[in-house]
C-alpha cells in the first residue's frame, strides 16, 4: 500500500484486510501504553495507507479478509 499513492488502477483488490493485519497489531499495540500519543499516530497511519489504497482503484473495488475484518472498514 505504501506505493500506491499518484497511482491510479482500472481494477484493484486488497486481499487480507483483517484484524490484526490491518492495522497490524503487534505494531501498532507495542505503543499503546508506553507512547499512546505514537499510538495514535500508528493507527491513523494504517488507516490512511487503506484509505488511500482504496480510492486508487478507478472502476472496480474489491476487498477481503479472512475471520474479523480490520476494524477500518465499515460494519
Amino acid at each position: 500500500m505504501h506505493r500506491f499513492k499518484g497511482l491510479e488502477y482500472q481494477e484493484l483488490a486488497i486481499i487480507g484486510a483483517s484484524d490484526g493485519t490491518l492495522p497490524r497489531t503487534a505494531l501498532v499495540e507495542q505503543y499503546e501504553k508506553a507512547d499512546p500519543t505514537r499510538y495514535e499516530r500508528e493507527l491513523m497511519k494504517s488507516r490512511n495507507q487503506l484509505f488511500v489504497a482504496t480510492t486508487r482503484a478507478r472502476d472496480v473495488w474489491r476487498i477481503s479478509w479472512h475471520g474479523k475484518p480490520s476494524p477500518f472498514l465499515p460494519a
